[in-house]
């Protein structure tokens, strides 16, 4: 919490010491009030005229506006910097959510995710905005009203504010179970959202398979959960809110009964009861919010706690070494390399080595699972392996800016994303200024498609582009692919969610119109879509079984060759 206070907070320290200076002229201010109306009670109790009194009534309505201003500008300049605190920080939260490796999301659930970008985020800036007003306010209204409640009577005093440190100390006992509910309640609650999330994302295939019963069930059991979490917080708060908020009270029957007695001795004036009283009122509200304050508190801790376990987090890739120019990446290098997601499941590719030249066409083949996809991801840069197994321009890939290394890298996967907006913002990657477009949607097929839309490029596709079909959505991808110009073109399957004519004009397209200094990979389970390439590297078990060219593969007894003549025989069909 320190870090925190340190790094977003004090940044804005202008605007908390104006806000702080505003709190001290508001309690000023409003402990000055009370004296004006003791001398106005003593005066009036004496039967003196009104022109005596007048001027103390004056002043008291003059200080109750100022106060009015005063204390809308404390809240303004207090409030002000919490909003920039959370600005910074969901900024900042969001920057290093880019930052990290495809490893981090793969342990991560989307939805808490979700949930600390919001709800963890807006208790911290309740923190730095409401918890720091009502904490500074507090001190100084104890400060300023002790201090005029001691020159009234030292020994009343005493007793007024005795139940005050029995208060605190009865909090201070209950304050780590606060922090231990409230760390737990934001941890369902993030639950509950991924929940949301994955249920709302796959609601068609809930439907299909006549599983809302199932997902009702599973609600139940998480909402039960966060349920019972905030009994238990509520239990702490039930425990401590009643016995904070009595404290008033007592101080108002102790000053009935000691300074009555005072009065009737005539030891304490009318006035002077009545400032008393009029003190003890100003202390209610910081009295009865001190658990308020509290529970603001645990919950930015806890928040903090769950936004550092992220901040905490470091990308795997740490290389220092920029590439420097497009050229500077050829040629790539796997050197026996080896990979498994998790260090207790076994390999998904076992010692591969290949070279990646400048202007190559590489073609992957083989089964589902042969490691053909993961390699593509590793090349991607989305995975780290092991120093000395990848080398980019004669350099390991791990001392390399990852950034840089990407900048070069075009990709399309199996399954690709897009975003819910336009066909042209998802191929331009929301750049608004390019006018040639419609060339990449050529070269990616899908330019026909399209114009077919009542809206053409302009056309809305939806959450993960619902409103294309699968092939669409693959082509529209390809076309973005096309649009970054890329040294390294990774194209994983794209043509398997096509017909066959389709399939032979993208291929033509991609191979036609590949740049002379670009690398092209393709991951394919036909055979036809491999055909022209340079070298085919055939993929089994995670380890590559043969190589060679399109024609030297068929001529030999293998996994390539049996697939080609099945594929040949089916389309003859």
């Amino acid at each position: 919490m320190v870090h925190f206070i340190r790094q977003y907070v004090l940044k804005y320290w202008l605007y908390y010491s104006a806000g702080f200076f505003a709190l001290i002229a508001t309690n000023y201010i409003a402990t000055i009030i009370p004296l004006y109306i003791q001398n106005a009670v003593d005066l009036l109790a004496n039967k003196e005229s009104f022109n005596l009194i007048k001027p103390f009534l004056i002043k008291i309505i003059i200080f109750a506006s100022v106060l009015a201003v005063v204390r809308t500008l404390s809240r303004v300049l207090i409030f002000f910097p919490g909003r920039f605190v959370e600005y910074d920080l969901r900024d900042r939260l969001f920057s290093h959510l880019l930052g990290l490796s495809d490893t981090f999301y793969s342990k991560q659930k989307i939805g808490d995710l979700i949930s600390r970008m919001i709800n963890d985020v807006q208790s911290l800036r309740a923190t730095a905005a409401l918890g720091f007003l009502h904490i500074m306010n507090t001190i100084m209204i104890y400060s300023f009203v002790i201090y005029q409640m001691l020159q009234i009577h030292k020994e009343l005093t005493f007793w007024v504010v005795l139940p005050i440190p029995i208060a605190m100390a009865f909090v201070g006992f209950f304050v780590k179970y606060m922090y231990l509910y409230t760390y737990q309640c934001q941890q369902a609650l993030g639950d509950i959202t991924n929940f949301f999330v994955e249920m709302f994302t796959n609601i068609k295939i809930i439907k299909t398979s006549v599983a809302e019963a199932a997902v009702v069930t599973l609600f139940h059991q998480k909402n039960n959960d966060y349920v019972k979490k905030n009994i238990q917080l509520a239990r702490i708060r039930a425990a401590m809110f009643p016995f904070i908020g009595i404290i008033g009270s007592i101080g108002s029957f102790v000053l009935l009964l000691l300074g009555g007695r005072l009065i009737i001795r005539a030891e304490l004036t009318i006035g002077e009861f009545v400032a008393m009283g009029t003190y003890i009122g100003l202390l209610a509200w910081p009295t009865a919010s001190l658990a308020w304050i509290i529970n603001i508190i645990q919950r930015g801790k806890a928040a903090w706690s769950r936004l550092s376990d992220i901040l905490d987090e470091v990308s795997d890739f740490k290389g220092e070494l920029s590439i420097g120019s497009a050229e500077n990446i050829f040629p790539i290098m796997c050197k026996n390399l080896s990979f498994s997601y998790t260090s207790t499941t076994p390999n998904v590719l076992n010692g591969v080595n290949i070279t990646i030249n400048k202007g190559q066409t590489i073609g992957f083949f083989g089964s589902s699972g042969s490691g053909k996809s993961t390699l593509v991801t590793i090349l991607s840069g989305l995975k780290k392996v092991a120093d000395k197994q990848l080398f980019v321009g004669g350099r390991c890939i791990n001392s390399l800016l990852h950034f840089d290394y990407q900048h070069y890298v075009s990709a399309v996967s199996q399954n690709p994303f897009l975003f819910s907006a336009s066909i042209y913002d998802n191929i331009s990657f929301f750049n608004t200024n390019n006018d040639s477009l419609d060339l990449y949607a050529k070269r990616a097929c899908v330019s026909d498609d399209i114009q077919r839309f009542p809206d053409g490029y302009q056309t809305l596709i939806g959450e993960k582009g619902v409103v294309l079909s699968g092939g669409q959505r693959s082509r529209v991808a390809l076309a973005r692919a096309f649009y970054k110009s890329s040294s390294l073109l990774l194209l994983d399957d794209v043509v398997s969610a096509v017909d066959h004519d389709t399939e032979q004009r993208m291929i033509a397209n991609i191979m036609d119109d590949k740049l002379a200094d670009q690398a092209l990979i393709m991951v394919s389970h036909r055979v036809s879509a491999l055909a022209g390439c340079d070298c085919i590297y055939v993929f089994q078990d995670g380890a590559i079984i043969d190589s060679g060219t399109h024609d030297e593969l068929i001529k030999k007894d293998g996994l390539y060759a049996s697939t080609w003549r099945y594929q040949k025989l089916v389309d003859q069909l």
